[in-house]
């Protein structure tokens, strides 16, 4: 086995296979925003779905076939509120706008006009 398969470690450091699995593995604290795709929608226009990846399921695992697309603006109203709220520390969140499946999470009917923040509590942190 050559230096260059082997690693810096003697085979002993597995290196993370994505970014998000380096800030998994770094211990500090995360909050990851997933989304589906970007839309051109005005933001809070329409409907947003939250679903928090379950504490049972390991990370990086999340289904992404019950939302859609978002639109920009849900997603820095989302980033903002989740920036100052302790519920969203170490929590993996999947956003988008509902796609019409009977599985919904969390659903906001517009970011402008409700508090994304009342949403965000209801998250519980993964240990």
């Amino acid at each position: 086995e050559s230096e260059e398969t082997r690693g810096p470690w003697n085979g002993l450091y597995t290196p993370p296979k994505t970014s998000a699995e380096a800030v998994l593995r770094s211990g500090v604290a995360f909050t990851m925003l997933r989304v589906k795709g970007l839309n051109e929608h005005p933001g809070g226009k329409f409907p947003v779905v939250l679903h928090q990846a379950p504490l049972e399921r390991p990370h990086l695992t999340f289904d992404t076939e019950n939302v859609g697309s978002i639109s920009r603006g849900d997603v820095a109203a989302l980033l903002v509120s989740a920036m100052s709220e302790p519920n969203c520390v170490n929590a993996e969140i999947m956003a988008g706008e509902p796609d019409g499946s009977e599985e919904t999470g969390a659903v906001i009917t517009s970011t402008l006009q409700e508090d994304v923040k009342g949403y965000l509590k209801q998250l519980h942190p993964n240990k």
